[in-house]
């Protein structure tokens, strides 16, 4: 016994939808058919809709250029100097969500 139907023929389709179009009685089965055709084609049509993305716009990455003959203690002063200016962002992110965390009364 097979689970699933045989597939129809495209002749057969093609007659079974004659047969239904030159059926007298179809007052109630027409409406029924359209909007069995026009829900799956609402629903195609919304994912087409909603797969729709922008483009990103490119991002620019800028490198910084050293000369080929630093030294080692300019390359840590660098570092340094780097170090300073993170540890100061980091605090002062720390700083806002502490005003934020007393403006809440947490």
């Amino acid at each position: 016994m097979a689970v699933f139907p045989r597939p129809s023929s495209p002749r057969r389709v093609i007659a079974d939808l004659k047969a239904f179009i030159t059926t007298g009685d179809r007052d109630h089965r027409t409406p029924i058919a359209i909007i069995s055709i026009l829900m799956p084609m609402l629903i195609i049509a919304g994912f087409l809709h909603d797969s729709y993305m922008e483009r990103p716009e490119p991002e620019m990455t800028f490198i910084a250029s050293w000369p080929a003959d630093r030294t080692d203690a300019q390359i840590e002063a660098q570092q340094k100097v780097d170090e300073a200016a993170r540890v100061a962002r980091v605090k002062a992110r720390q700083q806002s969500f502490q005003k934020v965390e007393r403006q809440l009364g947490m």
